[in-house]
């Protein structure tokens, strides 16, 4: 019996310092499925498009969608999903702030059924306006009515069954986040401690998490 295929989606910009310590880990995983590296490198400026062209050469696992101009990451992350074809799709942010172990746990729920499966920041590292604005971000959410898990962000495992749906929807309402907001899928949620970004600094600005949040909230 062939093991399940599972789509690891990676949006990249400018991410040299971090991406041979992120690919190190995940060459070490060992997973009930065959794992499959989809990087969309979002015009990264830095190099990284580079080494993982490099990388890709000697790893069939990894394809590499290079965008010629930034996008940001919301459309970068939902041009790879259109185009997956895994069993079930993670995305994966490139700074290591999404350990890559966590998938044990992820795949675990999933093979027991489990069509979303949520990774939840049970302590977080970041910056205090960065803290300040997600938890503002989660909390008027959570009075407009949407049910969006506090404290979550793109790292998540979706099943193929999902997946279509979600590609169905028109663009303003194709946000991760928000198909926690979504009834008749079986959800989980997995803690984890979210360490410290390893190196560099976040392209997604505090900025871009309040746009995230107008977007959403406009759906409400």
């Amino acid at each position: 019996m062939s093991l399940p295929r599972l789509d690891i989606i990676i949006p990249v910009r400018n991410e040299i310092a971090n991406l041979p310590c992120l690919f190190d880990r995940l060459s070490h995983l060992r997973l009930p499925a065959q794992l499959q590296i989809l990087c969309i490198d979002d015009a990264s400026t830095d190099g990284s498009t580079a080494w993982l062209r490099e990388r890709a050469e000697y790893d069939d696992r990894i394809s590499l969608i290079h965008l010629a101009r930034r996008h940001g990451k919301e459309a970068a992350l939902d041009h790879a999903i259109q185009v997956s074809t895994g069993d079930a799709l993670v995305c994966m942010d490139a700074d290591l702030q999404d350990p890559p172990e966590l998938l044990a746990a992820m795949l675990a729920h999933w093979e027991r059924g489990t069509q979303i499966v949520i990774a939840h920041r049970a302590h977080r590292n970041d910056p205090l306006l960065r803290r300040l604005a997600a938890w503002t971000f989660y909390r008027t959410a959570g009075l407009c009515g949407l049910r969006i898990v506090p404290d979550t962000g793109d790292y998540r495992l979706i099943d193929r069954r999902v997946v279509r749906v979600f590609r169905a929807l028109p663009r303003p309402k194709r946000h991760l986040r928000f198909i926690t907001q979504w009834r008749g899928y079986e959800e989980a949620v997995v803690p984890y401690p979210r360490p410290a970004r390893q190196a560099g600094t976040s392209r997604y600005s505090t900025s871009d998490l309040l746009k995230l949040g107008w977007a959403l909230l406009r759906q409400a």
